[in-house]
């Protein structure tokens, strides 16, 4: 009897931790956090690659059980996207195992699958705001389901803002910008005004994709080190834990996010030049070569292409995105056309022809060459303010027009593709004496003769 009595005992004994189990959760080792993950996919930068993501991982993983997560867009106008709180990271484990191997890789994976979605976390509005956008993630962790949580913050984005109150459109960054103090008074006229600058005390940020820019955009390696000294005096003034190595410029890679005028590609952003790299450089303008003797006949004289990445204009726009730079570049070619007009005969021209990229497959807009002729205008004006005489620049409008002859198909596979379409939006200076001419001019006219 004795025996039976110690027996149900003891098995009362080892049952009460079984039930108890089944009623309480178990903890990770690791305190839950609150992660805001501002998300910059936009133009000028490339996609985020899976190295990128792997970087981020572990703070995603500390969030997931117990946690909170949002997740802001940077774009013009920064905005919370979405939040994930106790409905979507219960604590409703019951054993370590079922934890770590099942529950919190899964929500992991759930998070890092949103962030991946290219249709749904992007930019929506033109340029970049990305101090504002810092700015929503801070507030964001003080939503009342982040209450009590360890705070961090991860950004995702190349680091050139061109909107906002740290606009780099408007600042000067050189190659010495930090040694000579530039660095220390962007952030000192930023802190001197409340408000501008988020409240990052303790809060401990992490950097992916500093750097990581797309064409137009160029980021000399010079540059990127002030960069990384920027955002560090920016986020260090603000009160943020990190070390060097979380805002640091790394490899880049992914494939390149690219404006487009339609809905097919991303919102506009202006491409911000440093001293260090001037686009004409990427001018590949062949020489004109002059004969031996004045009884050779001189050499037919080539076309010559102005791209978008040298020579961008606003979205729907004859205006130049950075009149600066443009006038850099067209500084080129106004001498090439020169020294052309110097050799060639006199009574000699140039075509300034317009064209823009095709972002439908039928034709509808195929008679519509106002903006392409706008832009060529645009373009011989500023030619003309650089020495070239008005009379010897014809500007003509092919809109989407040209066939294989000066374009790319843009629809190849069936699918739009946007970095074609980069290449089709261009100008290009036609010598009337070359064979390009002669089909510019077919071209010009069959359009005229379908419109009437």
């Amino acid at each position: 009897m004795r025996k039976k009595i110690t027996a149900t005992i003891l098995c009362a004994a080892l049952l009460i931790p079984i039930l108890s189990a089944c009623d309480s959760t178990v903890e990770p080792k690791e305190p839950p956090i609150a992660l805001a993950i501002v998300v910059g996919r936009r133009a000028c930068s490339n996609d985020f690659t899976e190295n990128m993501y792997a970087e981020i991982k572990e703070w995603v993983e500390r969030a997931v059980y117990g946690g909170y997560v949002s997740i802001i867009v940077g774009d013009g106008e920064p905005f919370v996207l979405r939040a994930y709180g106790a409905d979507e990271f219960p604590k409703n484990a019951n054993n370590p195992q079922y934890m770590m191997n099942t529950l919190i890789p899964n929500r992991t994976k759930d998070i890092l699958d949103y962030l991946k979605d290219t249709t749904t976390v992007r930019a929506v509005s033109d340029e970049i705001d990305l101090l504002g956008a810092i700015v929503q993630a801070e507030r964001s962790l003080y939503a009342d389901e982040a209450s009590g949580l360890e705070k961090r913050i991860i950004v995702m984005d190349s680091g050139l803002p061109t909107a906002g109150f740290l606009n780099l459109q408007n600042m000067q960054i050189t190659e010495n910008s930090a040694e000579n103090g530039d660095v220390e008074k962007i952030v000192s006229e930023l802190s001197s005004v409340r408000g501008m600058l988020p409240d990052l005390k303790d809060i401990a940020v992490k950097w992916v994709g500093l750097g990581n820019v797309a064409a137009p955009q160029r980021l000399p390696n010079t540059i990127g080190v002030q960069l990384e000294e920027l955002w560090r005096a920016v986020l260090r003034q603000s009160g943020a834990v990190f070390n060097d190595n979380d805002i640091r410029i790394k490899a880049t890679g992914g494939s390149p996010n690219v404006y487009s005028e339609d809905d097919s590609g991303f919102p506009f952003v202006s491409p911000i030049y440093f001293d260090s790299f001037h686009p004409e450089f990427a001018a590949e303008i062949p020489p004109i070569v002059e004969p031996e003797s004045e009884d050779e006949p001189l050499e037919e004289p080539p076309s010559l292409t102005i791209t978008s990445e040298q020579v961008s204009f606003k979205p729907d726009q004859a205006v130049y995105t950075n009149e600066t730079s443009a006038l850099t570049v067209l500084e080129t070619y106004a001498e090439w056309l020169k020294r052309y007009f110097d050799m060639y005969p006199e009574d000699s021209k140039v075509y300034v022809v317009g064209f823009i990229a095709k972002t439908r497959l039928d034709d509808s807009n195929r008679l519509n060459t106002r903006l392409s002729e706008q832009r060529a205008e645009t373009v011989k004006e500023t030619l003309v303010g650089l020495g070239i005489s008005a009379d010897k620049l014809v500007v003509i409008g092919l809109g989407e027009n040209g066939g294989s002859y000066f374009r790319v198909d843009e629809f190849s596979n069936g699918v739009f593709d946007t970095a074609i379409a980069q290449q089709n939006r261009k100008v290009m200076l036609i010598p009337d004496l070359s064979d390009d001419a002669a089909k510019v001019l077919e071209i010009q006219q069959e359009l005229e003769n379908l419109r009437n």
